[in-house]
């Protein structure tokens, strides 16, 4: 499936679901993640997901990088970077 992102809102843009990814620096290192999961076995990429429900992006931010590496950090720690939209 071939996919294309824009930075803005495209024309007669429908959302399906929206995903956040945590990218982490610490001492000038980035934090990356090796998958070992059927779809994605040694890739790696950022902590990453869906949001739920009612969740907002930051909310679900947090929980990702915690589920995922058992970092925990505060709605301050994060900031937003950017929003990007697939078609």
């Amino acid at each position: 499936m071939n996919s294309t992102m824009y930075a803005e809102i495209p024309a007669n843009f429908t959302e399906k679901f929206t995903v956040v990814a945590c990218y982490l620096q610490h001492n000038d290192k980035f934090l990356l993640l090796q998958y070992n999961d059927e779809k994605f076995t040694g890739k790696w990429g950022t902590p990453a997901g869906k949001v739920n429900g009612d969740e907002q992006p930051i909310q679900a931010m947090l929980r990702e990088l915690y589920e995922e590496t058992n970092i925990t950090l505060t709605a301050e720690d994060l900031f937003l970077v950017d929003i990007v939209y697939f078609r």
